[in-house]
């Protein structure tokens, strides 16, 4: 009689090893492409507009069509990703990134621009889902939520990228090589992956039980496991009595509908309205802090640069220590607290002196805070879904949060029009954080403990062995 072994809970006990932190390296560095793509227009808009002979506010439209894109594109690519696996999707999107963003740095008009962005922002929109998916589902049980944080230390570091560029590149070459930076980073990763990437287990095991990748991939976290060929793999036990020997056939759209089922209306759209604040704020000030500070304030590019440059050091402590608070105090209870904390960073950037060294304490304190309570948000949106579903319930929530990612770019050009000064632009940036804030306790408020709960989250010693071969 075969053996049967449910992965879930053989992932889940696993101690932190070599294995684990290859991935999450990777992914990693995988995220780093999404962090350079999504701010570095922002970054270079006053070269490049320079460069076009068009007003920075002339390039409004490409931050508008950029989150179209982005948005069309998560609500796509969600069960596109549940459907053909994490690792294929994430092959192709970079692929196509590569190709579409060496197109961007030969553009001469507003509109080449726009229609690039826009078409990128389709393939972008699948990176993060395809990311925090596999970091999720490769994650022992007490570190699900880490894992994801961490990886979204790449999407900082793009941002460091971006700084370098817009602080050493640019003046030396142009905005142009901006755009040829970021046709590399993905070109180089399509090759990495391809290489050493694997697939989710937790994936492979809801599609197909008897896929033989399982059973390799499986020995790879755990040297210990013994496997002679004739086991039978199910996604957890409550599976295991009924677990096809084929490959599971579902529904077209039964990922996106399970996200409104078993209770979950409520929650995915609480959680897609503290989406939309979070990308609404990010992509204020992502596209437009360089702008504000320098025509605004009148300072220099490379000041600018060195504050984005230690921003990322205080995003990476952020990032190291939310996951960590959240594996040990709950999504429920820590995420409201860094959302909170990040609407009174933004808005202390209006109480300091911006020509003194003062300049970097606000500064520091929203990288510390929006970062960790953005990735905290990722990593809430994957212990609410369940695996058949995830990639889908993340993508769809950001999907949610490009609506205000669309819409926060924007406000900060109407900020820039009406001339308002950078006190008022941050008291009213810091605003729909704080409304973040309160839809994500109210999440904890109003919905049952089980909807707040990982289907994998369970405690350690509540986790069973698989059983023994006779």
């Amino acid at each position: 009689m075969a053996r049967i072994i449910a992965v879930s809970e053989v992932l889940d006990r696993q101690p932190l090893r070599a294995a684990h932190i290859g991935i999450v390296l990777l992914l990693t560095i995988t995220m780093l492409v999404d962090g350079y793509d999504v701010s570095i227009v922002g970054d270079i808009l006053p070269a490049m507009a320079k460069g076009l002979d068009v007003p920075p506010q002339a390039l409004t439209s490409n931050f508008v069509v950029q989150q179209f894109g982005m948005f069309i594109g998560t609500f796509l690519v969600g069960p596109v990703v549940d459907r053909f696996g994490r690792r294929r999707v994430l092959l192709i999107c970079l692929g196509v990134i590569a190709a579409l963003t060496y197109v961007t740095s030969h553009i001469t008009a507003v509109w080449q621009l726009d229609a690039l962005r826009f078409t990128t922002g389709l393939f972008l929109a699948g990176v993060i889902p395809a990311c925090i998916s596999l970091a999720s589902e490769i994650a022992p049980a007490r570190y699900k939520a880490a894992f994801v944080t961490v990886i979204f230390i790449g999407y900082t570091m793009g941002n460091l990228v971006a700084a370098w560029v817009q602080g050493w590149a640019l003046s030396r070459f142009g905005w142009e090589s901006a755009f040829l930076i970021g046709a590399v980073l993905p070109f180089a990763l399509v090759f990495l992956l391809t290489w050493k990437l694997p697939e989710s287990i937790l994936f492979l095991a809801h599609r197909n039980p008897a896929d033989p990748r399982i059973g390799h991939q499986l020995k790879r976290l755990d040297p210990t496991l013994e496997l002679d060929g004739t086991e039978r793999f199910v996604l957890d036990q409550a599976h295991s009595a009924k677990a096809p020997a084929g490959a599971t056939r579902r529904g077209r759209f039964a990922s996106v509908v399970s996200l409104f089922q078993h209770g979950q209306l409520r929650t995915t759209l609480l959680l897609w309205a503290g989406y939309s604040m979070a990308f609404m704020v990010t992509h204020i000030l992502s596209s437009w802090r360089t702008t504000y500070l320098h025509v605004i304030e009148g300072i220099t590019i490379e000041r600018i640069a060195l504050i984005t440059a230690f921003s990322v050091v205080a995003s990476i402590l952020g990032l190291l220590t939310s996951g960590l608070l959240i594996d040990r105090f709950g999504a429920h209870r820590m995420i409201p607290f860094y959302f909170l904390g990040s609407a009174v960073a933004i808005a202390s950037v209006g109480l300091v002196d911006l020509h003194t060294w003062m300049l970097f304490v606000p500064f520091l304190a929203v990288a510390f805070f929006g970062n960790s309570a953005v990735g905290g948000l990722n990593a809430f949106a994957t212990m609410i879904y369940p695996t058949s579903s995830r990639a889908t319930g993340v993508s769809w929530g950001a999907g949610a949060g490009r609506l205000g990612g669309m819409i926060g770019p924007a406000i900060g050009g109407l900020f820039l029009t009406w001339h308002w000064g950078i006190s008022t632009i941050y008291f009213v940036t810091a605003i729909p954080m704080l409304i973040a804030a309160l839809v994500l306790h109210a999440i904890r408020v109003t919905e049952p403990e089980e909807i707040l709960s990982s289907e994998t989250a369970a405690p350690l010693a509540a986790v069973p062995a698989p059983a023994k071969s006779a």
